[in-house]
């Protein structure tokens, strides 16, 4: 993942298991998500995504701890959501998720995961506001990416499928609920 701020350029580092932070100009300037009890993100699924909100702040999924994380451009942990379960629309389940990240223009974190594929919309105070069901997506869909663009319309990749499902804007007044069905995808790529 690649994101931008200002002046600042974000890169996750798999292997270094943080998110460098970079000038425009190409020097390194300091890691995120490297000075904790776990020495970087746990990140099993050898993957790791970021968001950059209007801010500067950074949204990780630290897929290991079950968790998105909040990061200052500075490195310093502003707080985190999610918790590993399987009771509750909200816990995040299995191995290793969230995997994928974006954020909505209200600044709502939509976030992926992996068995059972699906995507679920959170406030910015952590709290579950919209759940896209499994229903929607491949069984053993992996790492789907996510975006959103300015109307808030969600993007999800179906990665086996190779198409792109498009789910309407989570309205503002929204509670916990299901997503509402898609509209039709952006595409199916002939192999």
């Amino acid at each position: 993942a690649v994101g931008f701020f200002e002046g600042f350029v974000f890169v996750a580092d798999v292997q270094g298991r943080c998110i460098r932070r970079y000038d425009r100009q190409g020097r390194w300037l300091n890691d995120i998500g490297k000075d904790n009890n776990t020495k970087g993100f746990r990140t099993p699924n050898g993957y790791l995504d970021f968001a950059v909100d209007h801010n500067g702040i950074i949204h990780a999924c630290n897929p290991g701890k079950y968790r998105v994380e909040r990061y200052s451009m500075e490195g310093e942990l502003l707080g985190h959501f999610g918790r590993f379960g399987t009771h509750q629309a909200e816990d995040f389940p299995g191995c290793c998720n969230p995997t994928n990240v974006a954020l909505t223009p209200e600044e709502r974190v939509v976030v992926t995961e992996k068995a059972d594929p699906r995507a679920k919309v959170f406030d910015d105070q952590g709290n579950m506001i919209a759940l896209i069901g499994p229903e929607f997506f491949d069984p053993v869909c992996k790492n789907m990416d996510v975006d959103v663009d300015s109307q808030g319309r969600i993007y999800i990749v179906d990665t086996v499928r190779l198409s792109i499902n498009v789910f309407a804007p989570v309205p503002a007044e929204a509670g916990s609920a299901a997503a509402s069905e898609p509209e039709p995808a952006v595409g199916n790529p002939q192999p």
